[in-house]
């Protein structure tokens, strides 16, 4: 198996046909390498990315039968 790197990515050759929406042309681009897209409205500018970075809040609930409450936590995960 591939480790499919930046390198592997930006030189695979793709072909993209479409007669509709450009959104459909970034769905097949993505598809076709492997990664992901999004539009940001405010620069109007899309983004190819193969992670993402995201936080969230996790809440810890009672521990014991004292009422003890651990404060709330951050984490930080990666997705592919």
């Amino acid at each position: 198996m591939s480790s499919g790197g930046p390198e592997e990515v930006l030189s695979k050759r793709i072909s993209v046909e479409v007669d509709g929406p450009v959104t459909e042309a970034f769905d097949s681009i993505s598809a076709q390498l492997g990664i992901s897209w999004e539009y940001d409205k405010t620069r109007n500018r899309v983004t190819f990315y193969r992670l993402t970075t995201e936080t969230f809040q996790v809440f810890f609930f009672r521990v014991s039968q004292k009422r003890m409450w651990v404060p709330v936590a951050q984490a930080r995960v990666t997705t592919r």
